[in-house]
């Protein structure tokens, strides 16, 4: 199950991104590392970390993994060729401050994905999982407005 919806997000980018051109990544926000570690297979060079997780035990090791928070992360100016948050954005609480770093240590692509808060199921599940409590806030117009207050130049949304 978990790998499908892993290739699920890898076949996602591919759309739009050619791997071929990818040479470092940067997975901010990994939760359980599953999307690092079939990155990993398609670029060695995958780096993923998390605010929230024990890397002890920790079954996927096929990716450098790090603890660290998005809102200053342990890395140089333009490191990565593709830096990505997977539903990330819901658990902070500071937007602007993330998508900043994630710009900075990024030299191609930033990509962000959240789930839709309208979807019924995730509207629930905000109230069941306490950790995704933001994601009634983080509606499509408030994350646009965010981008747009960074002057950030070319913004790319998927409906």
């Amino acid at each position: 199950m978990i790998r499908y919806f892993t290739q699920q997000r890898i076949n996602y980018i591919q759309k739009y991104i050619s791997l071929s051109d990818i040479c470092s990544v940067l997975d901010i926000g990994c939760g359980n590392g599953a999307t690092a570690h079939y990155f990993s297979k398609l670029i060695p060079f995958t780096v993923a970390g998390d605010y929230a997780i024990d890397w002890q035990g920790f079954p996927l090791k096929s990716f450098h993994s790090l603890y660290f928070n998005a809102y200053q992360l342990p890395f140089k100016t333009d490191q990565f060729d593709m830096v990505y948050m997977w539903e990330v954005l819901h658990h902070l609480l500071d937007i602007d401050k993330a998508v900043r770093e994630a710009i900075r240590v990024s030299k191609k692509y930033v990509l962000i994905m959240e789930p839709n808060p309208i979807n019924p199921i995730q509207y629930i599940y905000s109230y069941v999982e306490k950790n995704h409590f933001l994601i009634r806030q983080c509606t499509r117009k408030k994350l646009y407005l965010h981008f747009v207050r960074m002057d950030v130049k070319k913004l790319f949304v998927k409906v």
